[in-house]
């Protein structure tokens, strides 16, 4: 299985989480996004500048050791066409998500999340493959 994850499935793998490092160990392909690597490596980098305990050294070894895709204008052609959608029947989801959606889909793969709210509301309008931790 392609698997594509998004921040919350990456900070639950780093914290040890059994249930994100079986399905990553699981998984054939494994990718995320570089508006992933922002947003778990932004946190980390305030906790460490905070001068509290911080893995932003393993979070920068994480995302050397799995296919982080750039966001590109297909990408964002894609994201725009769900924006749309969503807007259209009345609902909004975080533009992080739609982002992220628009990629997985793009590459075949499966959303692995914690939260998935968001994401089973795309996957209504898109056929967008969730697995939620």
């Amino acid at each position: 299985m392609k698997l594509f994850l998004d921040s919350s499935a990456i900070i639950e793998f780093l914290k040890g989480n059994d249930k994100a490092s079986d399905a990553i160990a699981a998984a054939d392909e494994l990718y995320t996004s570089s508006i992933c690597a922002y947003e778990v490596l932004v946190g980390e980098k305030f906790v460490e500048l905070k001068g509290m305990r911080s893995a932003y050294q393993a979070t920068l070894k994480f995302f050397d050791s799995v296919l982080t895709l750039q966001f590109t204008y297909a990408d964002s052609v894609g994201a725009s066409k769900i924006a749309a959608e969503l807007m259209l029947s009345g609902k909004k989801v975080n533009d992080f998500d739609v982002l992220l959606a628009s990629q997985a889909l793009a590459n075949g793969a499966t959303i692995l999340t914690k939260d998935s709210r968001h994401f089973e509301v795309i996957k209504d309008s898109t056929g967008l493959s969730v697995e939620a931790l």
